[in-house]
């Protein structure tokens, strides 16, 4: 969200701010001023279509709704997962539009040029926060991190059932 801000070329408050603050102070501001932060468990809340100012962005039924929501989708992809997404989408969907081809598709939606696995964006975020900053990021995200591992779960079972089906 801070490069996507970072990026934009308006005056938006979130926009002047992102540009005015290098990352870590970013994440500082928005942990201690901003308790309702559309940084804090975006996904999440998104998911949920919770979007009550009253409830708190870290409530355990914010979690229990997305996901629930989640379940109740045919498919939901994963942007570092982009190409074995776009597979077990094609597999599910062809038959309605036969024209998809997944290498055709721009990847859409990402602030960052980086292109590595997950596990290294998150090292390298901890490192530039430092470990106190980031483990106080990933209490505040806790949400967000549940509901993306229950959609890399069921991506992966989406994987493997395909896998069980091409042999």
């Amino acid at each position: 969200m801070w490069r996507f801000q970072r990026s934009r070329n308006d005056s938006h408050p979130a926009t002047l701010l992102a540009q005015q603050l290098e990352f870590p102070e970013w994440i500082e501001f928005n942990l201690r001023e901003r308790r309702k932060a559309s940084m804090l468990n975006q996904q999440a809340l998104l998911c949920s279509f919770q979007y009550d100012q009253r409830t708190p962005v870290n409530h355990p039924d914010i979690l229990a709704r997305a996901i629930r929501n989640v379940r109740a989708l045919p498919f939901v992809g994963i942007v570092e997962e982009f190409e074995a997404s776009m597979k077990i989408y094609q597999r599910l969907y062809r038959s309605l539009v036969p024209e998809f081809e997944i290498d055709q598709l721009p990847q859409l939606n990402r602030s960052s040029n980086e292109d590595l696995p997950m596990q290294e964006q998150t090292a390298s975020i901890e490192k530039e926060l430092g470990s106190s900053l980031f483990a106080e990021l990933s209490e505040c995200m806790h949400l967000d991190l549940d509901l993306y591992q229950f959609c890399l779960d069921a991506l992966r079972s989406r994987q493997r059932d395909r896998h069980d089906e091409t042999g």
